[in-house]
């Protein structure tokens, strides 16, 4: 699992196609609140075990056992529980469950609210809180190159010195504590990547990715938030990045809750927007020939059950030898490092912009 003090991201693989039921058991007292989950047809591995503990965390406690000959039961146990997703993933098969426990800032913030809220400014806003943690997840990794140029440059290597150098940038223009969902050429599965920022109380989540595609005169730079699409080029953008986990775009109707519950989804637009905007004004400054593809929306694994305002980056086609021969170059990924952060920067400031607003009416 991962977990964090008010988040947790439970992942159970199956070897199989499964069903599954869950059921909660209220916290007493003396008894924290459980969520039991039955698993069938399904024997238990003899190698998974059955006890993990957990120290100072919303998750304290995961047990497992074969409840009967056709059934596992996973059991886990709570400090707190104020509400959770299960959904199913196919190819590989696997059940993941997102626990949400209380969160000490936002209850003793939100008392201070009053009840006549500006209905279209959103829940961040209303709560004034500022931007004081951004993960930045580099695509890719260890046994997944990501797509790779006609030259052998490999996206997982590109994406990880731009996030390093978009770290640095953050950190000094804004003064904000930066974390980087892999610091080296090393794996992480994409449905742990969202589950790091919830964990790590992310106020923003970035994800930085080299587009391709089988036309090698495409190009250009383009941003993304989470959402369903019937546009057969950000289908494919999304094929293309969802490919590590071997899921089909057409076996998401367990994703359909878990999309539609991300409650900053206008934040992400607005996020992705501000991005997409500086990110060409500053290529275009010393690259005139920079093509704008615009902010798309599609469904991205890596962004799904993100609970901060989260886009994916699309720096440039590694399938384009100019693009390719751009990415190779240190000036340019300084430059794409330097129009995210300039678009993050301004994002922030917007949201000073609404809290200062939302004060003035209130008094």
């Amino acid at each position: 699992p991962v977990t964090g003090e008010d988040y947790s991201r439970v992942i159970i693989n199956v070897s199989d196609n499964f069903e599954y039921q869950a059921n909660i058991l209220k916290g007493t007292k003396n008894k924290p609140p459980r969520i039991y989950v039955d698993i069938y047809p399904a024997i238990l591995d003899n190698k998974v075990s059955k006890e993990i503990k957990i120290k100072d965390a919303l998750l304290t406690k995961v047990r497992v056992a074969q409840f009967d000959k056709n059934t596992v039961r996973v059991v886990l146990d709570l400090n707190s529980l104020t509400s959770y997703k299960i959904f199913k993933l196919r190819d590989p098969y696997q059940l993941v469950l997102d626990l949400i426990g209380k969160e000490r800032i936002r209850e003793k913030i939100s008392k201070s609210l009053t009840k006549d809220k500006e209905k279209y400014i959103n829940l961040a806003r209303q709560f004034g809180l500022s931007i004081k943690r951004i993960v930045i997840d580099p695509g890719h990794g260890g046994d997944d190159p990501g797509a790779i140029g006609s030259k052998g440059l490999k996206e997982k290597d590109i994406v990880l010195k731009v996030a390093k150098l978009l770290a640095q940038k953050l950190k000094e223009k804004i003064n904000v504590e930066v974390l980087l969902t892999r610091k080296r050429d090393r794996f992480i599965p994409l449905i742990q990547r969202p589950a790091i920022a919830n964990s790590k109380k992310a106020d923003i989540f970035i994800s930085i990715h080299t587009n391709a595609s089988p036309d090698s005169k495409a190009r250009g730079v383009e941003t993304y938030y989470l959402n369903f699409t019937t546009d057969p080029e950000a289908m494919r953008v999304a094929a293309l990045e969802n490919a590590a986990s071997d899921r089909a775009l057409s076996d998401l109707q367990d994703l359909i809750k878990a999309i539609l519950a991300n409650t900053k989804l206008s934040e992400s637009r607005l996020l992705a927007e501000k991005i997409q905007e500086q990110l060409i004004k500053t290529l275009k400054r010393y690259y005139p020939d920079t093509i704008n593809r615009g902010v798309k929306y599609a469904p991205f694994l890596v962004l799904v059950g993100t609970r901060m305002p989260a886009v994916l980056v699309e720096i440039g086609f590694i399938s384009n030898p100019k693009e390719e021969n751009r990415l190779k170059d240190s000036h340019y990924l300084e430059m794409i490092a330097e129009g995210i952060a300039k678009g993050i920067e301004i994002y922030i400031q917007s949201l000073k912009l609404s809290q200062n607003y939302y004060h003035d009416k209130k008094s």
